[in-house]
């Protein structure tokens, strides 16, 4: 099961048992984290690979300016971030 946590600003969807990454979510916001490599840098999309206490994780922000709907189900479908 998927539950939403408001974290700030955002909107955060996690399974159940998905604490941990709500605690690598909230390091992310305080900069409490190490990057490793930045695989996207724009203005809607950031996706990172950081260490954590837990090992390594790909972090995904996705904050698109339109449709904000239809491109973030379409992100978690298909991978892809723009309109075609």
């Amino acid at each position: 099961m998927i539950i939403e946590k408001k974290i700030k600003n955002y909107t955060v969807f996690v399974k159940k048992d998905g604490e941990k990454y709500i605690g690598i979510f909230k390091d992310f916001l305080s900069y409490n984290h190490q990057v490793i490599k930045v695989f996207r840098n724009i203005e809607d999309t950031k996706v990172v690979l950081i260490n954590t206490d837990y090992g390594k994780y790909i972090l995904k922000v996705f904050s698109p300016k339109v449709k904000n709907t239809e491109r973030f189900f379409k992100s978690l479908v298909k991978g892809d971030y723009y309109e075609k």
